[in-house]
């Protein structure tokens, strides 16, 4: 079994979503995460979450990003992307 330095998730779009979320959740399972074209705010559409606020903010990445700590991470996006739940969340989630 490979340690979590060997190990990665990645995602695009909702998937980028997914894989920031899952590893953040998970320290110690990733070494390495990578969100192309994500977005780090719970989009609940289809009311997965069941509007209960705790749960929501376990499931929004920038609502804890300190949880990325340790974890070589890579997000990546187009600057000019005309979906707003995407365009600047790679720089707003990296921070300054």
């Amino acid at each position: 079994m490979r340690d979590a330095a060997h190990r990665a998730i990645a995602g695009f779009s909702m998937g980028g979503y997914g894989a920031m979320n899952i590893a953040m959740q998970n320290p110690g399972v990733f070494g390495q995460v990578v969100s192309i074209a994500g977005y780090f705010v719970v989009n609940d559409l289809s009311d997965m979450f069941g509007d209960i606020p705790s749960v929501i903010k376990k499931n929004t990445p920038s609502a804890h990003p300190w949880l990325a700590r340790g974890m070589d991470v890579l997000l990546d996006e187009d600057a000019s992307d005309p979906n707003s739940l995407i365009r600047g969340q790679a720089a707003w989630m990296g921070g300054p």
